[in-house]
């Protein structure tokens, strides 16, 4: 009797946890600055968690996790030329294999994918979004194109420069993304009419395969 109080117990604390992490919005903020190069800093939090990757022109970038507003650790992340250096040789795929992927979806099953895409863009699109500075390129036929541009899309100001290359922008992305609205979306998906019959083909041949 003991041993099926705890297990119930454990049950009650997993369910709880998972209603937690998924009714826990997620929010993203990003932050950066380009001349020369990039530089600028991403924070991902939930709840009292909060990841940060920072990104320096000088190409000291840093990966670091914060604990209500406490930071646990920071470590610095290998560079990108470092990491194409020991990427290992990609391996040969099999011939026909995409083919044999994408010749089971149809046209319902597309709609069915773009729609999920669509409404997960709409519910994490940013609520912030600014993009100011001095912009110019080398061609001032495509700094004009810029300037014409620039009027059609909220949250850019940038001013046009035409004497020549110049790179001085800084922008702001701010937003959160609730993880229980990916997951309805998801589940929405998978039981849709379309889908359904798709899916039950790709795990047929998977389990075929294997």
């Amino acid at each position: 009797m003991i041993v099926l109080n705890i297990l119930a117990g454990a049950v009650l604390v997993v369910f709880a946890l998972f209603f937690i992490i998924i009714l826990t919005p997620i929010r993203y903020d990003l932050r950066g600055f380009w001349q020369d190069k990039f530089s600028g800093e991403m924070n991902i939090g939930a709840g009292p968690f909060q990841i940060s990757f920072t990104w320096a022109a000088g190409g000291r970038n840093i990966f670091g996790l914060q604990l209500a507003g406490i930071t646990l650790f920071k470590k610095p992340l290998a560079s990108s030329e470092k990491k194409k250096e020991e990427t290992k040789p990609e391996k040969k795929r099999q011939k026909g294999r995409w083919g044999d992927v994408f010749g089971i979806f149809d046209r319902g099953f597309i709609k069915a994918i773009l729609k999920t895409v669509r409404d997960i863009f709409r519910h994490s699109a940013p609520k912030v979004m600014k993009l100011e500075g001095v912009w110019g390129f080398d061609d001032p036929y495509y700094t004009g194109i810029l300037a014409a541009f620039r009027s059609t899309v909220p949250g850019i100001h940038v001013e046009p420069d035409f004497t020549g290359g110049v790179r001085d922008l800084r922008a702001l992305v701010q937003g959160r993304i609730r993880p229980a609205v990916v997951l309805f979306y998801g589940l929405r998906f998978i039981v849709a009419p379309p889908a359904r019959p798709v899916l039950k083909k790709m795990l047929q041949k998977r389990r075929g395969k294997e």
